[in-house]
């Protein structure tokens, strides 16, 4: 277990702060272990619900928030181009109305950012209507800014807003997939939303790669610390470093938790699209959940938008890295010349420090709207929480495309069909010369009636297809295999339900 800070004084002003919602007082010798101690003595005492921004502020539209601009002159660190860095500011109104308290760090001391009203424009119908019920009155979050697409162009590389999550994305792409620093129960009735209640921002130095972000999470159940070392580029790498201080024993718990939408694809029936058959080819921020597992083994999710929800998991010890795939890239793929699914990112959790026994879980909720994050990943431990203890958490995040793809043939999309009473599934998979692979096909529940491997159209690609007799739901799984029965393909797996 990591030590508090030195300076007694320091311990004794931190622990006193952690009890209360007030802006943080300038203090020094502020280093990662400062935010540790204010989690650990945040967990000793009752969890106080976030303070949120008065009724007017809060019951804003979606149209009328978005009118609400932080002044470009204003940014921080706009006018140091050296740094290689900015920052602005959300405030705190419309669904985004819990108040965090923002804090700027510089050389081991950290002062607090007081609230500026001032910072913001907005048309002047929009500022009378929040000024008659006390105006903007606090921040709910922040965005961080590099010229990641093109020199001396500032664009966003991440948002941090709501409860724990945030956003990042790689060179040339736009938001799609979110992530949280943890979930409890999700998929469970009951969900709890840890929020992050204060920002630590690092200055960076000049011509500095990343820049750090320090954390401080509370919820019912536990309080933390998190630290975020951002690094942009083609793939934005996140080194996430967290400590957790359960208030009661925590048994579902969500580490690097990601949140996505997949409405529909090539593989799903006329009626996901709607009745009115939806123009374009495919909707969806991630299209499947990729798993490195302890052992070497490779496997590739197809994600569904399901007629009821499901919650899948996928036992492991010490998963060399999972995530959410967004591995269509070409354009037609999707036909959307305005969301750009396309350029939507991936988001690969890779752990530094061994997660050891668990699960890797996948929600996936039915849904009809393209806005709804219908789905979801986290890493699930076997072992509880026990309150009081320090749970101490080290892996990356990697927002862009695949960092680690498999050096076995991947699958690159899946359909489905149906020919009098089987299931046809078809599974095209990019690796090269596999005339002597033979598919394996395996079901749950129902027949194999037949598989064939054959090359496709596209060089390099291979298509695998297999008839189902279906008898219920069932757990499908497809291996390509060579001579000597070992695996040549990721293993595909899907979940059938007629």
């Amino acid at each position: 277990m990591i030590g508090f800070p030195r300076r007694r004084g320091v311990l004794a002003g931190l622990l006193a702060l952690a009890a209360t919602h007030r802006p943080a007082a300038a203090q020094t010798g502020f280093s990662a272990l400062s935010v540790q101690a204010l989690a650990r003595a945040r967990s000793l005492n009752p969890w106080t619900p976030p303070r949120r921004a008065p009724g007017p502020a809060a019951g804003l539209t979606y149209d009328q928030y978005r009118q609400i601009r932080f002044r470009p002159d204003r940014w921080l660190w706009a006018g140091e181009p050296s740094l290689g860095f900015a920052a602005n500011f959300f405030a705190a109104a419309y669904s985004a109305d819990e108040i965090v308290d923002l804090n700027l760090a510089q050389d081991g001391s950290a002062r607090p950012i007081p609230f500026d009203p001032g910072l913001f424009d907005m048309p002047p119908a929009l500022a009378a209507a929040t000024a008659a019920g006390g105006g903007l009155t606090g921040y709910s979050g922040f965005r961080l800014l590099a010229p990641i697409n093109r020199p001396g162009q500032w664009d966003e590389i991440g948002a941090f807003q709501g409860a724990s999550y945030f956003r990042s994305l790689g060179r040339d792409q736009a938001y799609g997939i979110s992530a949280r620093g943890l979930s409890i129960g999700t998929g469970d009735n009951g969900e709890e939303f840890p929020d992050f209640v204060a920002w630590w921002l690092e200055r960076p130095a000049p011509g500095a790669a990343f820049v750090t972000a320090h954390g401080l999470l509370d919820s019912r159940s536990c309080a933390g610390a998190y630290r975020f070392q951002i690094t942009p580029g083609a793939n934005t790498v996140f080194e996430v470093s967290a400590k957790i201080y359960p208030r009661v024993t925590v048994d579902h718990a969500g580490v690097a938790p990601a949140s996505s939408m997949f409405l529909f694809d090539l593989a799903d029936p006329e009626d996901v699209r709607g009745s009115a058959r939806d123009y374009r080819s495919g909707v969806h921020d991630s299209d499947g959940l990729a798993i490195w597992a302890g052992d070497g083994r490779r496997l590739w999710r197809p994600l569904a938008n399901p007629g009821k929800l499901r919650l899948s998991q996928f036992p492991d010890t010490d998963p060399r890295g999972f995530g959410l795939m967004q591995r269509k890239r070409d354009f037609e793929s999707y036909g959307d010349l305005e969301a750009r699914y396309d350029k939507r990112p991936s988001l690969w959790v890779e752990p530094v420090t061994p997660f050891g026994m668990g699960a890797v879980y996948l929600l996936e909720i039915p849904t009809r709207l393209e806005t709804d994050d219908n789905i979801a990943c986290f890493w699930r431990p076997a072992a509880p929480w026990a309150a009081g203890s320090e749970i101490d958490l080290s892996y990356r995040l990697h927002f862009g495309t695949e960092p680690y793809p498999a050096p076995l043939a991947r699958v690159v999309r899946t359909r489905i069909g149906r020919t009098g009473n089987a299931v046809l599934l078809a599974v095209d998979f990019d690796g090269g010369d596999l005339s002597r692979a033979r598919p394996v096909a395996q079901a749950g529940a129902g027949e194999v009636l037949w598989s064939t491997l054959i090359p496709h159209a596209d060089p390099g690609v291979w298509r695998a297809t297999f008839a189902l007799k279906p008898d219920g739901p069932a757990d499908l799984a497809l291996t390509l295999l060579d001579e000597a029965g070992a695996a040549v393909s990721e293993s595909w797996t899907t979940r059938f339900e007629p």
